[in-house]
């Protein structure tokens, strides 16, 4: 009975005390990044403020939109703006770190539904001390502060019409027509099936580097107007110019795969369809 007992103290002790964590962790302005129709993946931001009197971390974070969410960060190395996965995001005491665009962020990668302008994404943070939040984050667009972006976004997402965006995405979206006409070029399921694995993996590195032209431009612009010095407009230069060459490459890698993919009659079909005017 005692030990029973104690279990039961114990319980509540470590509940409370999750209580008590949590009640010191605020979230602030959470969003999800809105995409085109179509889109598997996409970004989540927010800012998390630490009130308690130690370091926290925000270890993993999970959502029901999507089959993988993982916590990444852009980082300049060499001159060049890159992302990767990190394994924590840490939260200094009586600061505030915010996730935003072309900084540390929440990847939501293999969205299983369409996420529309001002639905509510539930994604739940566990921190270090196993504690959990849930950020309620509304869906919305995001725009790039330059007069040019500005110009070149369209109605169908936050980056715009990909088709005006031109200097982001300078190649033919070959999948796109591909994945458009599957029944007219008569796709076999396994064709479907390596044409899926191929997007999978490079359709949402293509996305991440258009937002980072996005971000880095805006970056660009203002530093620009602040008088930063030549160096430092030189450097957000080539990370543009990188990541341009980065999705030129694998529209490139593309087009070599669709060749391996399709027979000769496919894909004599699919540059006509790509030829043909559009309607």
């Amino acid at each position: 009975m005692k030990t029973v007992l104690n279990t039961l103290v114990m319980t509540v002790a470590l509940t409370l005390s999750g209580i008590v964590a949590a009640d010191t962790m605020s979230i602030i302005d959470p969003y999800v990044r809105a995409m085109p129709p179509g889109q598997k993946v996409t970004g989540a931001f927010l800012s998390i403020k630490n009130d308690s009197d130690s370091d926290r971390s925000l270890l993993r974070a999970e959502s029901d939109v999507a089959k993988n969410v993982e916590l990444h960060e852009h980082v300049h190395k060499d001159g060049m703006m890159q992302m990767r996965e990190v394994e924590k995001i840490n939260i200094a005491k009586g600061s505030t770190t915010a996730l935003k665009p072309g900084g540390l962020h929440i990847m939501l990668i293999g969205l299983t539904r369409e996420l529309k302008l001002g639905d509510i994404v539930d994604i739940k943070l566990i921190f270090d001390d196993g504690s959990e939040q849930i950020a309620k984050a509304p869906v919305k667009k995001i725009l790039a502060g330059m007069g040019m972006m500005k110009k070149g976004m369209g109605k169908k997402g936050p980056m715009g019409d990909m088709k005006q965006m031109k200097h982001a995405s300078p190649m033919p979206n070959l999948m796109g027509v591909v994945k458009k006409n599957a029944k007219q070029l008569a796709l076999n399921g396994d064709q479907m099936k390596a044409l899926k694995q191929w997007s999978d993996v490079n359709q949402p590195r293509v996305w991440e580097w258009v937002g980072v032209i996005i971000s880095t431009e805006k970056q660009l612009h203002d530093a620009v107007l602040k008088g930063a010095s030549r160096d430092e407009l030189d450097k957000m230069t080539l990370t543009i110019l990188d990541n341009r060459q980065k999705i030129i490459r694998t529209k490139i890698l593309c087009v070599e795969n669709l060749r391996a993919i399709l027979n000769d009659d496919q894909w004599n079909k699919l540059m006509e369809i790509y030829a043909a005017p559009a309607k």
